[in-house]
């Protein structure tokens, strides 16, 4: 069996799992990662898992040594997350000029982003050559396989549907609803950046949660450029009491929170495949997410394991929160236990299936 190369952005928990799974059924792997950490991910606690300090590298800059490596190891195939960096796309060069086996890993493609016609031009040609030169192509769900396809039309057996992956074990409790008529938890996590995740929207719903008579509590953990315009939403719709910001969590208080929560909300007007959605699922979350969360519009069917909104419409999303809100104990443990089966549909088993065949 050939041994996998595997070259990342920087330690996360749930890759960091994936590495541990694979390392676990005796696959030969390496990670090397191009940075400790990222201005957005501050990750302080070491991840859970005992793969990462044993077998990873951290190579800021260009790493002539892996290079080389690529140019004159055999038995050994390279898996390269994305091509962001000078580094990746050299050791992409030098793969498909050696005619060494590689696969690419890349989110959700952009593929509306606005270029000039020259930088458009070039890298077109160069994505089209990588992409070619590739034996695989690994992409987060069906929405990055169907943006990937629009641009890489030459072999569609090629792109593999590869999505993050969810530690189960990890993210292993059951919300809780016996109180949930009386009081609701609601819960989001990621960056504080409105035009990413749209919590001004969330807060501004809740706003009108609360004016309709519900009783809730809402915690906000992460950080970010618009804490300080969401505090003052905060004060402006009257949620001062009902609105905790949290800040910065580690992955062991995201548990924590996800384990006190009855509501998921996710109002984010462009996330590929957000992690955070799956997660909650794991862990028995209802969640309420809009059109743009391509894990939310993936995994969840409406009304039976989580709740979908169109992106950006504030009464819609008011509308579904009041409806789910209006749940019973029962219903909304019902939706719940669903949120979970469909997770565990896609436990880690998936990925190393096709890991296996691939390394074969």
């Amino acid at each position: 069996m050939k041994k996998i190369i595997f070259i990342s952005v920087h330690p996360i928990h749930y890759n960091d799992y994936l590495f541990h799974e694979i390392d676990k059924v005796g696959i030969d792997i390496q990670v090397y990662y191009t940075q400790k950490v990222l201005s957005n991910y501050p990750w302080k606690d070491k991840l859970n898992y005992s793969f990462k300090n044993a077998n990873c590298k951290y190579k800021g800059g260009i790493d002539w040594a892996l290079l080389l490596k690529a140019a004159f190891s055999s038995n050994t195939v390279f898996i390269i997350a994305g091509w962001d960096t000078l580094f990746k796309n050299l050791l992409l060069f030098v793969l498909m000029l050696t005619g060494k086996k590689y696969i690419l890993w890349t989110d959700t493609i952009k593929n509306h982003v606005q270029r000039s016609s020259l930088k458009k031009t070039l890298r077109n040609f160069w994505v089209q050559r990588i992409l070619s030169g590739a034996f695989k192509i690994f992409t987060t769900g069906l929405i990055g396989v169907k943006a990937m396809k629009e641009i890489y039309t030459r072999n569609d057996d090629k792109i593999i549907n590869f999505p993050f992956a969810t530690d189960l074990g990890f993210f292993n409790t059951t919300a809780q609803f016996d109180q949930f008529a009386e009081h609701k938890i609601i819960i989001s996590s990621g960056r504080l950046l409105n035009s990413h995740k749209g919590y001004d929207l969330g807060i501004k719903t809740l706003g009108k949660l609360k004016a309709a008579g519900c009783h809730f509590t809402y915690y906000l953990a992460g950080t970010g450029p618009d804490k300080e315009m969401l505090e003052a939403l905060i004060k402006e719709n009257n949620l001062t009491e009902n609105v905790h910001m949290l800040g910065w969590q580690e992955i062991g208080g995201i548990k924590d929170l996800y384990a006190k929560g009855h509501i998921f909300l996710h109002p984010s007007h462009f996330d590929p495949f957000p992690n955070a959605v799956l997660e909650a699922m794991a862990s028995g979350l209802l969640v309420v997410a809009s059109d743009k969360a391509g894990s939310a519009v993936e995994r969840v069917q409406p009304g039976k394991s989580g709740y979908i909104f169109a992106d950006d419409q504030l009464d819609q999303l008011t509308a579904t929160l009041l409806r789910v809100a209006a749940l019973n104990p029962q219903e909304a443990k019902a939706v719940s236990q669903e949120a979970q089966a469909v997770a565990k549909k896609w436990d880690v088993s998936y990925h190393l299936n096709i890991i296996q065949q691939v390394v074969k």
